[in-house]
């Protein structure tokens, strides 16, 4: 968001701890014979400098009418309750017949804008669909591939480049699921999106470096606050996937043209309340210079 001139100033009763100058990631400001904001143009209104200063002495005028209300030690949870409350949240996949109302999207929606993006570009386009014919087409559309692929998985040739490719353990995974979606079909399931009431779509332009990195952590403040307000979410990889190689995909979500989707989410009220924590893997790390 650089590139605009802003207006900043320091108030007089500046304390000259130099906070705004440390933080500052544009290097808008300087500590020279009293701290002053030299390269106004570079600023990217993160607002660090506004939210660092002990004093209220950062005038920005990129923020007028803006509120930075003060950061309260009593609202910010223990590492326990937020590791808690991070394991709580589970992959849901069984949604009651319950539309989500557009008010209760549109704050999960106003949530995504705090996660961070590169350069404070805050750059993340969403797409929600909330009509269930159109979900529904959208399910077809993936789904109608199913028969041609396990068609495919039979012959030698493709089986055994595929398992060079993804590996043999994940080749078997990728087969199971397609047998389990022909099941979920032929039951008039639909294993896709779970008959999910809402999918919230992003899209990023292609030349957009960090669209889809971007994309993603706005798409996880999503999921977080959904669970946070009783909601159930799960990503949908196959959608992801799906609109790289398919046009009629892209069309049915409205991607715009010189955008790609960077990540799918399908939103409702869950069947089932978990009742306990589930374990995981230790990390697979590899230290360097310790």
């Amino acid at each position: 968001m650089g590139g605009r001139m802003y207006a900043i100033g320091i108030a007089a009763h500046c304390v000259q701890c130099g906070a705004c100058v440390e933080v500052c990631p544009a290097r808008v400001f300087v500590k020279a014979e009293g701290v002053r904001a030299l390269r106004p143009g570079g600023c990217i209104l993160c607002g660090h400098c506004v939210a660092v200063c002990p004093v209220d002495a950062v005038v920005h005028r990129g923020f007028d009418g803006q509120e930075f209300p003060p950061m309260l030690a009593e609202a910010e949870p223990s590492l326990d309750s937020l590791v808690g409350f991070l394991r709580s949240r589970r992959s849901v996949r069984e949604f009651r017949q319950k539309d989500v109302p557009r008010e209760v999207l549109e704050k999960l929606l106003d949530v995504a804008r705090y996660a961070p993006t590169a350069s404070n570009a805050q750059d993340v386009r969403f797409i929600v669909i909330t009509d269930r014919q159109r979900i529904k087409a959208l399910s077809r559309r993936i789904t109608g591939w199913v028969p041609l692929l396990q068609r495919l998985a039979r012959v030698p040739g493709v089986l055994a480049w595929a398992s060079r490719s993804w590996g043999r353990k994940r080749l078997e995974g990728y087969l199971a699921s397609l047998e389990g979606f022909a099941e979920t079909l032929r039951a008039g399931g639909d294993p896709i999106f779970y008959n999910a009431p809402a999918l919230v779509i992003t899209h990023a332009h292609k030349k957009n470096a960090f669209g889809i990195e971007n994309s993603a952590y706005a798409t996880y403040h999503i999921a977080l606050a959904a669970h946070a307000m009783g909601l159930g979410t799960c990503m949908v990889g196959f959608l992801t996937t799906a609109s790289r190689y398919d046009p009629v995909v892209r069309r049915l979500v409205g991607i715009p043209r010189g955008h790609r989707m960077a990540t799918a989410l399908v939103v409702g009220y869950p069947v089932h309340r978990y009742r306990r924590l589930v374990p995981r893997r230790q990390p697979s790390v590899t230290w360097s210079g310790v």
